[in-house]
């Protein structure tokens, strides 16, 4: 799965920071990407898309927007769904 390009409207997974009183505790939601950055152009003129993207994070209690969102496994990053079902 890390050969996977980000593109818009893909969904994936967003992990919350919580809230920093302790209310709301950090949880795994869906996203949809909404927005793509490209990396600078190699030496060939080829730009690839980043890591990095903006998303539409789904919650219980409704949506909220992030910008400029990097890919990884921490609190406030993106990844990719993992199959969970046999």
């Amino acid at each position: 799965m890390e050969n996977q390009k980000p593109s818009i409207g893909r969904i994936v997974h967003y992990m919350s920071r919580g809230s920093k009183d302790g209310v709301f505790q950090p949880m795994l939601r869906a996203a949809i990407i909404t927005g793509l950055y490209y990396e600078l152009p190699d030496s060939n003129g080829i730009s690839d898309v980043s890591d990095e993207v903006d998303i539409c994070v789904i919650n219980p209690d409704g949506m909220f927007f992030n910008k400029n969102v990097k890919f990884g496994g921490e609190l406030g990053q993106w990844s990719w769904p993992l199959k969970i079902w046999k």
